[in-house]
């Protein structure tokens, strides 16, 4: 993305796609930012145990 459409465009689409996952995990969850397009959610309380790669 940035190199087809610059380092403003490919920040302002990961800003939403955080915003996105943000507002599609409970409150007691967690979101970061390891780097580069990978992002990490934990979620506390839950039932099961998964790992999966988006």
């Amino acid at each position: 993305m940035n190199d087809a459409l610059g380092h403003n465009i490919g920040d302002q689409l990961l800003q939403l796609t955080a915003k996105r996952l943000s507002s599609a995990i409970p409150d007691n969850g967690f979101i970061a930012r390891l780097g580069g397009d990978e992002f990490i959610i934990i979620l506390t309380n839950t039932k099961q145990t998964q790992m999966r790669y988006i």
